[in-house]
């Protein structure tokens, strides 16, 4: 394997403090071998870096000999890591067990312990039933198979036989859960590509993927994985065809499922975060606020062992909070969650995923103009629409289009208005999936750029409520202007208040 100079970087930068600890202890253990001690030298100084730097690698160590072959040197530094890592984590979770368990097995049989092979497997299989780790128990049958062959004892053919039916009812479970976890898999996709759909089509679409393999009723699927896949599906697929009552109950039965098994979640919670994310999405839209707010004090308080989890959980707690606070005009906890994520935004923000940094960064610019601090509010919309890619949530770039001429119109920038709305109108003419509401608040802007005299955007700001409130009718047209209330902001431009103030009289009122 070739190791980048970034990729070893970024390996030794990616440990716990407690895998670190564990890294030198393994390797002064060995201290005999004073190459090993040398590489942890090379470690120590690749950990004490801001930024990798090579030459100054080089430079330091340039009377040892690994670097005449640095290339060799960062392959075996990588290799001692991941044989220190792979130690560090031995037994703490179903895999690395059952594989334990396996050797075992493998010893047991080869210096011909029959007996104890077989109650090694045994043990092992209860554990791969457990956790539905169904290719295991595959792996399992087959040793078994072998070692009644080897004993030759008269329940052989009964035993064999025994263990093909048992072969035949795993193989038919990894084959259903395989089906589901590809159409769950899908919805994740179609979730992250957009969370909105703007036609009927769209949505005959969304349910002939979920009919591919023929979703079944929830009592046909009995094994965790199959539950999991199913809830996951319902939930995303009902989200996306705007039934969010439906959704909120898949979603709830979705996040129980893995709450009420400890030993599923405490072994593999690394999906949990985004199951959890779905569920509190469609109860913002049922206005379960109960529920969302004991959601968010679970993701407080989840536990994060890995960057990805550290990404996920930064993502959707800041997220969901901000729109917490925001629905319920919580201002003065908003505010101060801002400069909470203005601070912790340094140290992660930029890793983030695209699809959450999207997200984020739309957020953070919807909460900066409610505050009427538009410039700060744009330079977080300017994050998104700068450098991520228009294709990825493509309903979130239609609207940061949109919402960025709504900022520009705030700031005065009359000069540069007009430029914009040009590229805008260019740019969300030319898509397939332009909601109506969008198309009208660009003709609004479009008219008050043109003359922004009092009289003039009152009277099309009144005229443009009129059409909203109409197109409310239209339930994918409704469901799609959740980002933002237009309705109240067209609101606040006539009377000429502030959003925020409005917002409080109506939610507290």
């Amino acid at each position: 394997m070739k190791i980048t100079s970034n990729y070893i970087f970024q390996l030794i930068h990616s440990l716990s403090r407690n895998e670190k600890g564990y890294f030198k202890k393994q390797v002064l253990a060995h201290s005999h071998d004073t190459l090993d001690v040398q590489y942890l030298k090379l470690f120590n100084a690749i950990l004490d870096q801001l930024e990798y730097n090579e030459e100054k690698l080089l430079h330091k160590f340039r009377n040892e000999k690994f670097v005449t072959q640095f290339s060799v040197a960062k392959n075996y530094l990588s290799y001692l890591i991941l044989k220190s890592l792979v130690q560090y984590h031995s037994g703490k979770n179903a895999e690395s067990n059952l594989n334990r368990e396996l050797d075992f097995s493998h010893i047991l049989f080869i210096k011909g312990f029959y007996k104890e092979c077989m109650t090694q497997l045994t043990k092992a299989k209860k554990i791969a039933y457990k956790y539905d780790k169904h290719d295991y128990t595959i792996t399992i049958i087959k040793k078994e198979k072998q070692l009644i062959a080897s004993l030759k004892n008269d329940n052989m053919i009964a035993d064999l036989q025994r263990l093909l039916e048992e072969e035949h009812k795993v193989l038919h479970t990894l084959s259903l859960e395989s089906d589901l976890g590809v159409v769950y898999y899908n919805f994740l996709n179609e979730i992250h590509k957009s969370r909105m759909r703007s036609s009927v089509l769209e949505h005959e679409q969304l349910n002939a993927l979920r009919n591919s393999i023929g979703v079944k009723e929830e009592s046909e699927y009995q094994t965790f994985n199959a539950k999991n896949y199913f809830y996951g599906i319902e939930t995303i697929y009902n989200y996306l065809i705007n039934d969010f009552e439906k959704s909120a109950f898949y979603g709830r039965k979705h996040r129980l499922l893995w709450e009420e098994n400890t030993d599923r979640y405490n072994d593999e919670n690394d999906d949990y975060l985004e199951i959890i994310y779905h569920y509190i999405s469609a109860c913002f839209q049922t206005k379960n606020f109960k529920e969302i707010q004991i959601c968010l004090n679970q993701i407080k308080n989840f536990e994060t062992n890995t960057n990805d989890k550290k990404q996920r959980k930064y993502f959707i707690y800041y997220t969901l909070q901000m729109r917490y606070y925001a629905s319920l005009a919580h201002y003065n906890e908003l505010e101060n969650l801002m400069t909470e994520i203005e601070t912790n935004a340094k140290e992660i923000a930029d890793e983030l995923y695209p699809a959450y940094k999207i997200t984020l960064c739309i957020n953070c610019a919807i909460s900066y103009f409610i505050f009427e601090d538009y410039r700060l509010g744009l330079t977080w919309l300017n994050k998104y629409l700068n450098t991520l890619n228009k294709y990825i949530r493509k309903d979130a770039y239609s609207f940061a289009r949109i919402f960025n001429l709504m900022i520009h119109y705030k700031l005065g920038n009359n000069d540069l208005l007009e430029h914009v709305i040009k590229n805008t109108y260019r740019e969300i003419k030319g898509e397939s999936s332009i909601f109506e509401y969008e198309k009208m608040i660009l003709s609004f802007i479009k008219k008050i750029a043109k003359n922004n005299t009092r009289k003039n955007v009152i009277a099309h700001a009144r005229d443009l409520q009129i059409e909203l409130k109409n197109l409310q009718n239209n339930p994918i047209e409704r469901d799609a202007m959740r980002y933002f209330n237009f309705i109240r902001w067209l609101e606040s431009e006539i009377q000429h208040i502030a959003y925020r103030t409005l917002a409080e009289r109506e939610i507290k009122g």
